[in-house]
């Protein structure tokens, strides 16, 4: 197994550099940070869950972390964890 890219979204953004210094603190005592469903252009996600529209935005900024295309990771032997 090889890991080319992180895709990591946060309340307080996209990507580990998006983290606060301190999460604990800067989370003001909650157990969750509040994380909006990104917005997804096209048709075929207008009926698309809060779900299936973050999973789309972490596999788009595992690929940008990875400097690859979405041709790149198309095919068998890929995989999303």
């Amino acid at each position: 197994m090889r890991l080319v890219g992180l895709g990591l979204l946060t309340g307080w953004g996209v990507g580990v550099p998006a983290l606060p210094a301190d999460a604990r603190d800067a989370a003001g005592g909650r157990a969750v940070v509040a994380l909006p469903a990104p917005p997804a252009s096209g048709e075929r996600f207008r009926r698309a869950t809060r779900e299936c529209r973050l999973a789309v935005a972490a596999v788009e900024a595992a690929l940008t972390d990875a400097g690859l295309e979405p041709s790149a990771v198309a095919g068998p032997d890929t995989a999303l964890v």
